[in-house]
């Protein structure tokens, strides 16, 4: 019976060391310490250096196409009065057509002093920095 119940935690013991040894991933709260180049600081024995860090788009500057199809708000006439008294009349009202595919910029880079919110890859190697919190600190 004694071999019996060493087997049981024999067998406990190693299901406890697996699931540890597996470090599964986890969420994880952080401040950008530096931008360029890239490190965040996740308490104060710990900082991540870019190497380590995966960023999502929303964290990222990147460029995108949009469709527009829109116009411009409409411009009203307007009255000069020049020297002398006399008045001119600029272009009746009028309004711009903005259709199209467009490129645009957007910049969505880290800054230092925000806090983000990271993910830790299991194994605890590298971290998905998932979004920003709030303001920068």
């Amino acid at each position: 019976m004694t071999d019996c119940k060493e087997l049981v935690e024999g067998i406990k013991r190693a299901a406890l060391d697996a699931v540890a040894s597996a470090n599964p991933a986890g969420v994880m709260f952080g401040t950008v310490v530096s931008a360029s180049p890239l490190s965040v600081s996740v308490d104060p024995k710990m900082t991540l250096k870019a190497a380590q860090l995966v960023l999502t788009r929303n964290v990222t500057n990147f460029t995108t196409t949009v469709t527009i199809n829109d116009q411009t708000a409409p411009e009203s006439a307007h009255t000069h009065e020049l020297p002398g008294g006399e008045t001119t009349t600029g272009a009746k009202a009028h309004q711009h057509a903005v259709t199209g595919t467009k490129t645009v910029s957007i910049n969505n880079g880290l800054v230092a002093g925000e806090k983000v919110v990271l993910l830790k890859i299991q194994g605890g190697q590298q971290y998905v920095v998932i979004d920003r919190i709030g303001g920068a600190a």
